[in-house]
């Protein structure tokens, strides 16, 4: 892993084909937030795909641009 100059993205030095990935990460607490304001980021896969990183903690049906889901393509699971 090394970090992209200029972009702050760090991306791997090695092409992969098949990836299992797992990932542990924390969001600030911004109660007063709402949506895409709540500690919004995500992992871009083969660069083209992204896995949201989103507080979207008590949604009841989670949407295509919540946390788990790829990013306009399709929703999480479930909203764990």
């Amino acid at each position: 892993m090394t970090v992209k100059k200029g972009t702050g993205d760090v991306v791997t030095q090695e092409t992969f084909r098949d990836v299992q990935i797992h990932l542990e990460f924390r969001l600030p607490d911004m109660p007063e937030a709402t949506g895409q304001a709540k500690g919004n980021s995500g992992v871009y896969i083969q660069g083209r795909y992204e896995i949201q990183v989103l507080d979207s903690y008590g949604f009841n049906i989670p949407g295509k641009g919540d946390c788990g889901g790829v990013y306009d393509v399709h929703a999480p699971l479930l909203n764990a």
